[in-house]
């Protein structure tokens, strides 16, 4: 067994020649496209290891990707990397190469950081005595919830497509009400649709202080706007343990102005739907205002682009999830979801390590935003 450690400039020609050389039933350890976007990350260095590839007598096994990021620590940036992408093939899964990954990627030059892993995952990393902490605590806003259509359906099997109708109309009768009495929020103010953020110098130092732990300021956001993993498409990639496509995938930004052309702030969400039957959602990502800023602008324009895009569940922070209206109890539900963080310090005395005993987290944090 061999580890392959593929450093970010060498990334994308790595993509590009195991996606021709792949064959339809092996395991390919990263799309071109994911490659393409890691290639332009604004955290990174050329020379910073972007995937840890394991090969059995040549052949591709599982695979282990590392996205750099940045940490604030006393007002200064430090690097830290993320783990994302952890897979090894169902063949191989007894043989160790899973630990053998994090074993090589606990040995890079860095601050490790982990978010949103399974329960299996949970242990490996508790026992490797990765220290644990957060969570990060978010809502799930289900308008429609699952399998209230297929209900529907079960009692209206005489009218073909009746019950899509009717979930339908129950959807945007709900947002509709729901925005009615906050419509007067957004009054003397323009939102407009931007393929990237421009925020002016006197804005972001006007929030420069707001909490946060893990660096997203615009240079991140438009990365992610400018260079997705995700494309929408109905196509599939079976190569790859972590898909390519969507049936419907996009982001949405918006910059919010002032009557007279006052910066006052954005919002960045992304809408998506798997396959033809999952759930489209839509995810509250990026925003920012000034403090003088109606923090009801957020959740109107989330409602709003929930309503234009007839989302079945918006995902947001649970202290903007606590002031939208109450969900129809016969069809929606808010569901409070908590994801763990976990850290492998070079130095557990370190200004990082007493920066996570009180952490401010978001959802944004790690990958979590790409996918």
């Amino acid at each position: 067994m061999v580890i392959k450690k593929i450093p970010l400039k060498d990334l994308v020609d790595f993509a590009n020649q195991v996606d021709k050389h792949t064959p339809p039933e092996g395991v390919l350890p990263i799309s071109r496209q994911r490659a393409l976007s890691q290639s332009q990350n604004p955290f990174a260095s050329p020379d910073d290891v972007a995937l840890l590839v394991a090969y059995d007598n040549d052949i591709c096994v599982g695979y282990l990707g590392v996205v750099p990021g940045g940490a604030w620590v006393n007002g200064v940036c430090q690097k830290v990397f993320w783990l994302s992408t952890w897979y090894v093939s169902p063949k191989a899964r007894d043989s160790g190469v899973a630990m053998q990954l994090l074993f090589t990627a606990c040995q890079l030059k860095g601050d490790i950081m982990v978010t949103g892993v399974s329960e299996s995952a949970r242990r490996v990393y508790v026992a490797l005595h990765f220290r644990e902490f957060g969570p990060l605590r978010f809502c799930n806003y289900w308008i429609i919830r699952p399998g209230r259509d297929r209900l529907l359906s079960r009692l209206s099997r005489s009218m073909k497509g009746f019950d899509r109708l009717v979930v339908r109309f129950i959807r945007r009768r709900f947002l509709r009400q729901s925005l009615a009495p906050m419509k007067s929020v957004l009054a003397n103010l323009e939102c407009r649709k931007v393929s990237r953020i421009q925020p002016p110098e006197e804005f972001s130092r006007a929030i420069e202080n707001q909490p946060r732990t893990f660096i997203r300021e615009s240079k991140a956001i438009n990365w992610m706007l400018e260079h997705p993993w995700l494309t929408e498409s109905a196509q599939s990639e079976p190569r790859y343990e972590f898909s390519v496509f969507r049936q419907v995938f996009h982001y949405t930004a918006l910059e919010i102005t002032s009557a007279t052309g006052k910066y006052l702030g954005y919002i960045v969400m992304s809408t998506s739907r798997e396959k033809p039957d999952s759930p489209l959602a839509l995810t509250l990502l990026d925003w920012a205002l000034l403090p003088e800023v109606d923090l009801r602008v957020i959740q109107t324009l989330v409602l709003r682009e929930a309503l234009a895009c007839e989302a079945d569940r918006i995902t947001l922070p649970s202290s903007l999830a606590g002031q939208l209206p109450k969900p129809l109890s016969q069809f929606g539900q808010v569901q409070e979801v908590s994801s763990l963080y976990f850290a492998r310090l070079q130095n557990r005395e370190s200004d990082l390590s007493q920066a996570l005993n009180n952490p401010h987290l978001h959802y944004t944090d790690g990958d979590r935003a790409f996918t």
